[in-house]
């Protein structure tokens, strides 16, 4: 299914009016109870309390109007730490975390494992295992992952 342009409007400004920002929205499930998956994100920690006002920003936003389903379901929530980071905004809080980069160019050697050290302007600066500092360009990566504990 496609989320309908208005709809996606919306919850744009509903997101930006909490002083959150977008990262994703997966608009899935049966036409005639669709579910509509916000994924948010601050530089700081997204908390419940974000959650639920975001939600309910978007909730009285499309009330009234005939854009989907009234019977829809509403998940707002962080990304988590599973999915990839898409922003470059997103790297700096996560400092300190081991990530596993997928570059975008395979000359620069295709896959980069190592803790985040800094970020500066738009280049991640990554500690890999043995010591090496290798510093990527954010135009430069496909894919970045958190390297979870488990």
């Amino acid at each position: 299914m496609r989320l309908p342009d208005p709809v996606r409007q919306l919850i744009e400004q509903s997101v930006a009016e909490s002083k959150a920002q977008l990262v994703d929205v997966i608009f899935r499930g049966h036409y005639r109870k669709p579910v509509i998956e916000v994924f948010i994100d601050t530089p700081g920690a997204v908390t419940t309390d974000l959650c639920a006002e975001v939600s309910r920003r978007i909730s009285g936003a499309l009330e009234g109007k005939d854009l989907i389903s009234a019977d829809y379901r509403l998940e707002v929530s962080s990304p988590g730490l599973d999915r990839p980071l898409k922003y470059l905004w997103q790297f700096p809080k996560h400092c300190g975390r081991p990530f596993h980069i997928t570059l975008a160019l395979p000359d620069k050697g295709g896959v980069l494992t190592g803790t985040l050290t800094a970020v500066e302007d738009d280049i991640l600066v990554v500690k890999s295992a043995d010591g090496a500092e290798s510093r990527v360009r954010f135009a430069d990566i496909r894919e970045a992952r958190i390297v979870l504990p488990w």
